[in-house]
């Protein structure tokens, strides 16, 4: 059993962001020691001041962030914390490249529940487990509108957005009602 100490963590080693189309990969090791560590702060921002800062919370020494500009510089930062404190910022500066696309992704943290979860009848699927069941396409989870050429992805943290939509998205009709126990096998498991 590994045991943790309730020291300040530090700094996250070997940070590397990659860059790709529209989006940035990070990915890191933890902190030398054996300070606990609950979570990992992460911020991006471009380096000319231009936009908001985007800042969100991982438990895991990996992440993406989507919607970022082609051909502009990124400044991103990560830090280990604990219930107690916030160790030192690794960072790093990153451009992504590629070709532009013609649509726009609008990223929501978190999705709205269907008709049975808001009446309480089945406990809704966290954004995590819908990541990890592959469901991150499904019709309830991401929208395509194809006159203003946006995408609208829920649980956007965990599930990313893609540059386009695909074929099966274009036929799929919205399903609002399942996001519970949806898939016989889920529902045993």
């Amino acid at each position: 059993m590994l045991f943790c100490s309730s020291a300040k963590p530090g700094m996250p080693a070997n940070l590397v962001a990659t860059a790709d189309n529209g989006k940035i990969d990070l990915k890191w090791d933890r902190p030398l020691g054996n300070a606990c560590v609950t979570a990992y702060n992460i911020s991006c921002v471009r380096a000319d001041g231009v936009g908001k800062t985007l800042a969100f919370q991982v438990d895991s020494t990996s992440t993406f962030i989507t919607n970022v500009a082609n051909s502009q510089k990124y400044n991103v930062t990560v830090q280990a914390v604990n219930s107690r404190y916030q160790g030192p910022i690794a960072s790093t500066a990153v451009t992504p490249q590629g070709t532009a696309s013609k649509w726009q992704c609008i990223g929501e943290q978190s999705y709205t529940p269907c008709q049975s979860a808001a009446a309480q009848l089945c406990q809704p699927l966290s954004c995590k487990r819908i990541a990890e069941l592959d469901y991150c396409s499904e019709p309830w989870m991401r929208s395509v509108d194809w006159e203003k050429h946006t995408i609208k992805q829920s649980c956007i943290n965990e599930c990313g957005c893609p540059a386009e939509p695909t074929l099966r998205q274009t036929l799929a009709a919205p399903q609002p009602d399942i996001c519970c126990a949806f898939k016989i096998a889920d529902y045993y498991n």
